[in-house]
């Protein structure tokens, strides 16, 4: 399998408007790549946004799945999201 840089796509996301934090991450059993999201973004509105960034993605790096949260991700003291 080829390898995916969460940071990456956490980078494009990021340029969405409305989305205010993105944490990607992989599911290791089925290998798709899920994306939370948080920021003033309706769950149809982000679906329609990754669908758009898919387009221009090679197969590996497409997001599968998307979550749009009601609230910030917690942050640990140094700021980065805690997982």
């Amino acid at each position: 399998g080829k390898k995916v840089a969460p940071e990456e796509l956490e980078a494009i996301l990021m340029c969405v408007p409305g989305i205010k934090e993105a944490l990607v991450s992989g599911d290791p059993q089925t290998r798709e790549i899920k994306a939370e999201i948080f920021g003033d973004i309706s769950q149809a509105s982000a679906l329609r946004a990754v669908g758009e960034l898919n387009l221009n993605l090679p197969v590996y790096k497409r997001i599968k799945n998307v979550v749009v949260r009601t609230t910030p991700f917690e942050r640990t003291a140094s700021g980065k999201i805690r997982v």
